[in-house]
């Protein structure tokens, strides 16, 4: 809900620029950001060597690949591709989920541009033994050795959240069979299916399942989906 609340607060910018609070940016990237993006947007730009627009653009990492810390979105993508999904709660799995929308929808793509190199956590942070920075992950981490018992407690409380939520397997709920080596073939769309696998669902649009947040706040166990919420007149 994070990312959604930036575009909300101002819904008629052009595009946005969103990021952690733990990123580092080097002299100039940000101009260098801001012309890219400027590109994107004139009159009849499209990616290289393809003919679709540009709705999406990620950024290198010194700190690991496998996670969106920074991205630029286009108003053009939200008016395509929708806004996040909100049922990923509390952290992960809504960057895999638009990247996937985004592929089905088919009317822009997501540019990872390694021409500019941010840097997300710590200054010695080392990938090759470490492997990707997460923030998240590392809070989790450290909890053990805090002396402040609040901010153990909340590590404690955030790991037993993200178990309960499980967003890996939501993701498969939504896009393909949980019986299959790898949802990520986005199954159910290559079936004429949507989410869910209920015909005539929209991949542009999703419903917030309540139970599923409340389940996951208070680290229930399986805490699915309902897609009944689907199977009502669509759109709802």
């Amino acid at each position: 809900g994070g990312w959604n609340s930036v575009i909300e607060s101002v819904p008629s910018a052009p595009y946005w620029f969103i990021l952690n609070n733990d990123l580092e940016f080097p002299t100039g990237t940000l101009r260098q950001i801001a012309e890219l993006v400027a590109d994107d947007l004139a009159a009849g730009n499209r990616s290289a060597g393809g003919s679709l627009p540009v709705f999406m653009r990620s950024f290198g990492l010194r700190g690991g690949t496998d996670n969106l810390p920074a991205f630029t979105l286009t108003r053009q993508a939200v008016a395509e591709v929708g806004l996040f999904d909100e049922n990923y709660w509390p952290v992960y799995g809504e960057d895999e989920d638009y990247f996937s929308r985004l592929d089905i929808v088919g009317r822009g793509v997501h540019v990872r541009d390694e021409t500019i190199v941010l840097v997300h956590g710590p200054e010695d942070w080392d990938t090759s033994t470490n492997g990707h920075y997460s923030g998240s992950e590392q809070f989790i981490a450290a909890s053990d050795l805090e002396k402040d018992r609040k901010s153990r407690d909340g590590a404690h409380t955030l790991s037993n959240q993200l178990m309960a939520a499980d967003n890996g397997k939501f993701f498969c709920l939504k896009f393909g069979p949980l019986d299959r080596p790898n949802c990520k073939v986005l199954e159910y769309h290559a079936g004429g299916a949507g989410p869910y696998g209920v015909l005539g669902a929209d991949w542009t649009d999703w419903i917030m399942d309540p139970f599923r947040r409340v389940c996951s706040m208070g680290m229930g166990k399986l805490c699915g989906y309902d897609r009944r919420l689907l199977l009502q007149p669509w759109p709802p």
